[in-house]
């Protein structure tokens, strides 16, 4: 009777815990609706078709050739990179070229989605456009004219040769030189007519078989006839093979020594009394003038090498492995071993692209980065100047090109 009269009590109570209850999850649930209606749409707004720009910077990105409908063709790195984040994110790619200030216009007036060409994060473009996650560091050098010609030359291999440092190198020569010049004769005075009589002649026709032999000349004037002697002709033949080569790599690393100290340009202060030139916008010129330097802004990396070649600019600032790429058709210039500073480079991102497709964008780029391959085909890329005026100033900036309501997340 007790339990009966109690059991009118606890309905209430109970519906009272379920209310509670739902009002504690309620918050919790319209979140996730919200997140999951927000990701639907983002997803449902990202790019179908990937516009990518891309300005001469080898090797990351290079004009290699024109195509046969006369639009350069491109290859490089960081394109390889591009293609496969574009297949891991479900998109197609469409390429445009152009000067790098071009291209950072088309990329902050949402003209691109991309820029494949390195970028280095400054202050002035995160204002602009977004950076995905570094995928390299880049050093700044810079290029000079090599006009010193035959005669320098000779001089940096005289006074490579004469360096103290070289002193331990020709006492090892003349040790070994005189050493089995002697052991020789010791062996052949008495047998061997080529090396009898007086003992200054004697030791001079061997002293003169082990100049010959470490030339490797090989007259045949004066040779060892007896079993001891030819073991010890063998023994400085094969020495003195080593020996040659030693001797030459030193000639050549004087060469090179001397040539590196004959760089007019070891720090940054020495560019001041230079005519520096550098890419218009780029990471070289944002250096210089972070460094109150005055240089001559170019176009691209081919125009400051044309200005180097006439002597218009003596020196010509970019990054040292793009220097390195394009001086191999140009024989009078050569890559200062000077590396100024190294620059973090990234791809840059249009901000019409929405936040969670950069994340993704990102995420493919940590994963498809240890894979990059070796194979580099040729990408055709349409200049700037030969889009339309539609497709340069689309009417909605923060539109996209059509939509990929099935893009994969990687």
């Amino acid at each position: 009777m007790r339990l009966f009269l109690r059991r009118p009590m606890t309905t209430p109570l109970l519906f009272t815990a379920v209310f509670m209850g739902f009002l504690a999850l309620l918050p919790a649930a319209l979140c996730r609706a919200q997140a999951t209606n927000e990701t639907s749409t983002s997803i449902a707004s990202d790019p179908k078709v990937l516009r990518v720009g891309v300005f001469d910077a080898p090797p990351f990105s290079e004009s290699i050739d024109m195509s046969a409908s006369g639009a350069p063709q491109w290859t490089g790195s960081s394109m390889r990179l591009i293609e496969r984040i574009a297949r891991t994110l479900g998109v197609t790619v469409e390429y445009h070229s152009g000067s790098e200030a071009e291209i950072l216009a088309a990329l902050t007036a949402h003209t691109i989605d991309v820029c494949a060409s390195p970028l280095a994060p400054t202050p002035e473009r995160l204002g602009a456009f977004d950076f995905s996650y570094c995928y390299t560091t880049v050093g700044i050098g810079l290029a000079t004219r090599h006009a010193e010609g035959f005669g320098s030359d000779f001089r940096h291999v005289f006074t490579g040769l004469m360096a103290p440092t070289q002193s331990h190198l020709y006492a090892g020569i003349a040790l070994a030189l005189l050493s089995f010049a002697f052991l020789l004769w010791a062996v052949e005075r008495r047998s061997n007519k080529d090396f009898q009589g007086h003992s200054w002649h004697g030791l001079g026709s061997s002293l003169w078989w082990s100049m010959v032999t470490l030339a490797t000349v090989g007259y045949g004037d004066k040779v060892p006839r007896t079993v001891l002697g030819r073991v010890i002709a063998s023994v400085w033949m094969l020495a003195s093979v080593v020996v040659t080569a030693v001797f030459a790599a030193t000639i050549v690393s004087a060469i090179t020594v001397g040539t590196l100290a004959s760089t007019p340009v070891h720090h940054a202060s020495d560019l001041s009394r230079m005519r520096c030139a550098a890419v218009r916008a780029g990471i070289s010129a944002a250096w210089l003038t972070s460094h109150d330097i005055r240089f001559t802004a170019v176009d691209s990396l081919a125009a400051g090498m044309t200005m180097l070649e006439q002597g218009t600019v003596d020196a010509l600032v970019a990054p040292q492995i793009s220097l390195t790429m394009i001086v191999r058709d140009h024989d009078g210039v050569v890559v200062s071993p000077t590396r100024f500073t190294d620059e973090f480079m990234c791809f840059g991102l249009s901000t019409a692209l929405s936040p969670a497709f950069r994340t993704r964008f990102d995420a493919a780029l940590v994963d498809e980065l240890p894979r990059l391959s070796d194979s580099d085909p040729f990408r055709v890329a349409t200049p700037l100047a030969d889009v339309g005026d539609d497709e340069r100033n689309p009417a909605a900036p923060t539109t996209t090109p059509s939509n990929a309501s099935g893009a994969s997340q990687p």
